[in-house]
């Protein structure tokens, strides 16, 4: 819970140029433009709601891949058989 709670108050690179600039920067000033200097604040009620509403939709999108092709072969199976 600790690193979902610390990723989801830091910044990231994504829109940052990769340039001689951010490659000569010491790693504690890097560390702190994207908040990654201080303690891990301790989780919220928002928090954990969002950790177990991803978790649900990761657990749904999983059972949904293994579902459909069943549910195929399946209705194969039965034209098939009929």
């Amino acid at each position: 819970m600790a690193r979902l709670n610390r990723g989801r108050r830091t910044r990231n690179l994504y829109r940052t140029d990769y340039d001689d600039a951010l490659l000569d920067a010491r790693l504690g000033d890097v560390r702190a433009k994207l908040g990654l200097d201080g303690a891990v604040p301790p989780a919220t009620a928002i928090d954990r709601l969002a950790f177990l509403g991803w978790s649900a939709a990761s657990l749904l999108l999983s059972l949904a891949t293994v579902a459909v092709p069943l549910v195929v072969v399946a209705l194969a199976l039965r034209a098939l058989l009929h």
